[in-house]
């Protein structure tokens, strides 16, 4: 009876994730063109911001003035506000894509806790609020700045300390450590969840490396757009599993419902696999034939002792 129904369970479980998967599959694909779209429109509107560096910091003092009636620092503000819709657009696009992503790794993380129950208890909780904590900040924080700007530029007052107040002010400094820490608990969350993923067998093994490298990026967002195409490929493909597309067919974890681990020696495992059905194709194996019965020990005797008589009479 036990057997019977943990067997209905799993089937219960294996049909509830492809329903789930079906559903979260256009999510996942929209988010990674979102993403990268994001990622495009931020970086062409930054592309001619106005830089402030060591030269334009000094200058005041090269001219034997002890502050510049005007700061530095307002041409950045001018940019931001003259480019407020592109830069909103592109912190909106990538929001939305990180609530995509989270709502795929929180179906994967019940996929694979489901299997394996081991797994670190607050992996959820990491890559949930994490995420969402670090889509919201993105977001506000530039909100902060458009706000901050369009008051500067309004002001009268462009002196240096009202710049740094509109770019560092306390609302931005609070907005910009909560974005900092969410995308740090979700890179941590996604490197458990990949690493948990593959060992059920519910990713294959480039994906998953693929993944912890997506929350690396999110977190460390270096490489400017190039990089960026990496976790809007990562979506891509994971709504391709959803979908049921992948090639080959889904990993067998999945039809299963239990964890179903890859084989440790990846193509030779595969090889392996194929020879085996190979000879169940061709049935077992047919024993070997039994050694004869060794031969009379005295007929022996008189075959060995009637030898070398003949070779006698031959000479």
């Amino acid at each position: 009876m036990a057997d019977k129904a943990e067997k209905t369970e799993r089937r219960e479980r294996v049909a509830f994730e492809l329903e789930r998967r079906r559903r979260l599959a256009v999510p996942a694909l929209a988010g990674g063109v979102l993403y990268i779209m994001g990622a495009v429109t931020t970086t062409s509107a930054l592309s001619g911001a106005p830089s402030v560096g060591l030269l334009q910091g000094i200058a005041p003092a090269i001219h034997g003035e002890k502050a510049a009636p005007t700061s530095p620092k307002v041409g950045v503000l001018q940019f931001i506000s003259n480019h407020a819709g592109a830069l909103l657009a592109g912190a909106l696009m990538t929001a939305v894509s990180v609530v995509a992503l989270v709502l795929v790794l929180a179906f994967l993380h019940g996929a694979t806790r489901y299997r394996r129950a081991q797994m670190f208890p607050a992996t959820r909780a990491l890559v949930v609020y994490g995420g969402l904590a670090y889509a919201i900040a993105t977001l506000v924080h530039w909100l902060f700045y458009i706000v901050e700007s369009k008051k500067f530029i309004e002001s009268s007052d462009h002196s240096a300390s009202a710049a740094e107040h509109a770019l560092t002010g306390a609302g931005v400094q609070i907005v910009g450590a909560v974005a900092v820490f969410g995308g740090l608990f979700l890179a941590a969350g996604m490197v458990i969840l990949m690493i948990n993923a593959l060992r059920v067998g519910l990713i294959v093994r480039w994906l998953s490396i693929l993944g912890m490298f997506v929350g690396l990026l999110i977190f460390i967002p270096i490489g400017g757009e190039q990089l960026q195409v990496i976790p809007a490929l990562w979506l891509v493909f994971t709504g391709i599993l959803f979908f049921g597309k992948w090639p080959g067919g889904d990993p067998p974890a999945w039809k299963a419902g239990e964890a179903v681990p890859w084989p440790a020696g990846g193509r030779r495992g595969q090889k392996a696999q194929q020879e085996d059905r190979g000879s169940r194709r061709k049935g077992p194996a047919l024993p070997a034939p039994a050694p004869q019965a060794a031969a009379d020990p005295q007929a022996a005797a008189t075959v060995q002792a009637s030898a070398p008589r003949k070779r006698r009479k031959r000479r």
